[in-house]
């Protein structure tokens, strides 16, 4: 069969699975395996070596194919020829099918203002995992740390919607910016209006129930997807709400329970920092919602931001990145760092980088470290694997953190309290949880910026010394 035919099908077909193109590394690859070419071979071939082709390269594509063309069976270089050929033939028949649905989605209106999203790196499967959870799901959670990306995945998302390269389901879409914190009532009368649905602004308080009413009806009408983006702070859960949050709060659960009860062909998507409890709760009763965590970019996502801007020492960009976690937001703030004050040379700044700490901790984290918000286990958490930190032992073992609290605690925590601290600091990501591959036990630690901050605030103190304990704040500084 001829490869031209071949690569141009399996092309179109992750096209409209993965909402892009193969790349030319990617395409120059499979041309040479589909040859029966060793990964020794091919590396006499590609600018890499065979390493890098059968560590990297080689389980990237064969993932991007397991999940554009084979419906999930497993692709590897033995099979992949065979299993391609068996299924180019399928391919064929159904493309002009798929590329006419796809060709009314320009149809799609937008109200509202999606992000741009001009120099959008990676995220191919995170795109194609929230398509598919917004076609099932009546409301989906986006959450994520502060500056991970989560509006502009979404943004991404309807981007790809209007112009074809996914399917959509939906006709409309609102784009609602909920920074500001809208009373329930403000925010239905503003989706009546984007719905074009009439209602009476006079209706009497005892009517609110009845505007969301007839929001479902548009919903159930109409397919919207309406995106609640920046949530953070409407909604607080239980112990940490304050009392004249607690009425907003029941409102809002309300409001987003009847969204996800009842029947409709919309999805109502919305972003925060963490999981609403509210919502794992009926996720797990089976009810059509769903959370999702967004973790950072992959390595080669965010060397994408690093060569779109054009800096230097390319043998170095792993390093630099490796504090990053993949956060697009610290790693575009560290980069106009790097160019303005480093002539783009990422040699020079490595040398200055833990300088840099205090500004990026403030612009785009000091809202999501806030140890002062966590109720007392929580907090005796990040302070023992702060001062773990500090007398270089970051990495704490499950049984060893566990043992420790119920000492501090005086044995006034059981099992599961722990269990639920360690979740709900994972949730909002501030510890990293990492599994032993030979005997499975969990280890934690802080995640690099936080530990690199408070680090380095200790070194200014002076605190850094043998049986010194330092003495948080807990607005995040060690003083």
């Amino acid at each position: 069969m001829d490869f031209d035919i071949v690569i141009k099908s399996i092309d179109r077909q992750v096209k409209l699975k993965i909402g892009r193109s193969l790349t030319r590394k990617e395409k120059d690859f499979l041309a040479a395996a589909w040859d029966g070419r060793s990964y020794e071979q091919i590396a006499e071939i590609l600018p890499h070596s065979s390493i890098y082709l059968r560590a990297v390269v080689a389980p990237q594509v064969w993932n991007l194919l397991t999940l554009a063309i084979t419906d999930g069976v497993r692709v590897t270089k033995r099979n992949f020829r065979l299993l391609l050929e068996q299924k180019l033939e399928t391919l064929a028949d159904r493309q002009p099918e798929a590329l006419g649905k796809n060709s009314l989605n320009s149809a799609i209106k937008i109200a509202g203002r999606p992000p741009c999203v001009t120099g959008f790196q990676g995220r191919s499967r995170e795109l194609t995992e929230l398509a598919e959870l917004t076609s099932k799901n009546r409301c989906v959670v986006l959450y994520g740390e502060a500056g991970i990306g989560k509006s502009a995945l979404i943004a991404k998302l309807i981007e790809n919607f209007a112009n074809g390269s996914i399917i959509c389901q939906f006709k409309f879409v609102i784009w609602k910016t909920v920074q500001h914190q809208p009373k329930l009532k403000d925010l239905v009368n503003e989706l009546l209006d984007l719905t074009s649905t009439q209602f009476s602004k006079n209706t009497s308080e005892r009517d609110e129930q009845a505007k969301i009413s007839c929001l479902i009806k548009a919903l159930r009408e109409n397919s919207y997807f309406i995106v609640l983006d920046e949530l953070d702070g409407l909604l607080e859960d239980g112990s940490n709400a304050a009392n004249d949050r607690e009425e907003i709060n029941v409102e809002y659960n309300s409001f987003f329970r009847r969204i996800i009860e009842e029947e409709h062909s919309s999805c109502i998507i919305l972003t925060n920092s963490k999981p609403l409890k509210s919502m794992l709760k009926l996720q797990r009763s089976g009810r059509p919602c769903y959370s999702l965590k967004l973790g950072g970019l992959d390595l080669e996502a965010a060397k994408g931001i690093l060569q779109a801007a054009k800096l230097t020492d390319e043998h170095k960009w792993e390093q630099m990145l490796e504090p990053y976690l993949g956060n697009p937001s610290i790693i575009k703030l560290v980069t106009e760092k790097i160019i303005n004050y480093f002539d783009g040379s990422v040699t020079k700044f490595l040398s200055y980088k833990s300088e840099l700490i205090f500004e990026i901790y403030k612009e785009v984290l000091g809202q999501q470290y806030r140890p002062d918000r966590l109720p007392p286990l929580e907090k005796e958490i990040i302070l023992y694997l702060t001062e773990q930190v500090i007398i270089d032992n970051s990495l704490v073992g499950f049984d060893q953190l566990f043992m420790e609290l119920k000492i501090r605690c005086k044995n006034n925590i059981s099992l599961s309290n722990f269990i639920v601290a360690v979740e709900n600091l994972d949730s909002c990501s501030l510890i990293i949880i990492s599994k032993d591959r030979t005997t499975k036990e969990l280890f934690f630690t802080l995640p690099p910026l936080f530990k690199s901050y408070l680090l380095k605030k200790d070194k200014l103190q002076s605190l850094n010394r043998l049986g010194s304990k330092p003495n948080l704040d807990w607005s995040g500084s060690v003083v």
